[in-house]
């Protein structure tokens, strides 16, 4: 509900509004078809407490508000998280920490703060996924495959801290348990597609399954492993299309 009278307000500045702002009145309006009064009043006095709404001109009693610009892109990341998940925020993070090492614009405490932050977060993440793989049923996970579809904070982990460790030795313990939980991750996405695979091939349903899915499988399993999800398919006998007469013909045909 919170998100849907959010995105509405931004909806209606953007369509509506103007350096002037907008009333009280006018938005509240414009919220009318997705939420009561009661809930409008009180998602108003959170956003304006967040900051999401500003008065016109920073008065307490200022009827007339604005829409902070910064809330407006908040709430396009959260639709982009939605889409594909947080684990991508986590791997610009990642390089984005490896970028300000190189070029200096980090310091080692900042660099240490971006370390354990990739770290509980990468934790956070590895946690939820295996309460989804171990206790949740199939048609749960099959709506966090996209969020789960490329596993590359491995290898931002890993340049990172080879990175730091070069630079900032006391750093080394730290860049140490990044890697652990970073593999602890990747551990953790391949069960979820292992369980997918499973469901798929006991279903026979490989729509289940995304292309990146198929093309991680073709690349890390063996021939033996491949050719066991068809073990049970029963296949037509070979018959050749067209005849040894027809084969001479067209052979003969200049």
């Amino acid at each position: 509900m919170a998100l849907r009278i959010a995105e509405t307000i931004r909806d209606v500045f953007g369509d509506f509004g103007s350096e002037h702002g907008l009333s009280r009145a006018e938005i509240a309006q414009a919220c009318a078809a997705v939420a009561s009064a009661d809930a409008f009043d009180a998602r108003f006095r959170v956003f304006t407490k967040l900051r999401l709404l500003e008065s016109l001109r920073g008065k307490a009693h200022d009827q007339r508000y604005v829409f902070n610009p910064t809330s407006g892109a908040a709430l396009l990341v959260y639709e982009r998280l939605g889409e594909a998940g947080g684990v991508q925020e986590i791997t610009m993070l990642l390089d984005r920490a490896r970028e300000g090492l190189l070029n200096g614009s980090l310091t080692e405490e900042q660099l240490a703060a971006k370390i354990a932050q990739a770290r509980r977060s990468l934790a956070n993440y590895t946690n939820h996924l295996l309460r989804l793989v171990r206790t949740r049923p199939i048609e749960e996970l099959l709506g966090q495959r996209h969020h789960h579809a490329h596993s590359t904070s491995l290898e931002e982990a890993k340049h990172l801290v080879h990175a730091v460790a070069e630079q900032y030795p006391a750093l080394r313990p730290a860049g140490t348990r990044l890697i652990q939980e970073a593999l602890r991750y990747t551990a953790a996405v391949h069960e979820f597609h292992d369980r997918l695979m499973q469901q798929a091939t006991t279903r026979r349903d490989f729509s289940m399954l995304l292309p990146e899915q198929y093309v991680t499988a073709a690349r890390r399993s063996s021939v033996d492993a491949l050719a066991q999800v068809f073990a049970a398919t029963v296949f037509d006998p070979p018959h050749v299309q067209i005849t040894t007469g027809q084969i001479l013909t067209a052979a003969a045909d200049p």
